[in-house]
């Protein structure tokens, strides 16, 4: 049975300080609220800090879209970039 994501953000590009806290701060609210452990969420977060930047600093990507989802006990990050 597929999965339905409990955090979705898509967003257009370049990625500034104010969206990254943001997001930073709506993926650990999120987690949090799905019943994972803070050192999950925490971690969640800064995962998709790294890959935003990166995304932000080497794909000249015009939109991301980025999304947690829950399968098992496993927490997927997705992010999307055009």
């Amino acid at each position: 049975m597929p999965s339905t994501p409990f955090f979705v953000r898509a967003f257009r590009a370049p990625v500034d300080p104010e969206r990254l806290r943001s997001v930073r701060e709506s993926i650990v609210d999120q987690a949090l609220q799905q019943g994972l452990p803070k050192e999950r969420a925490w971690g969640l977060a800064a995962a998709a800090d790294e890959l935003l930047c990166n995304i932000d600093e080497h794909s000249g990507a015009a939109w991301i879209e980025i999304s947690l989802e829950s399968q098992g006990e496993t927490t997927v990050l997705r992010v999307n970039d055009d």
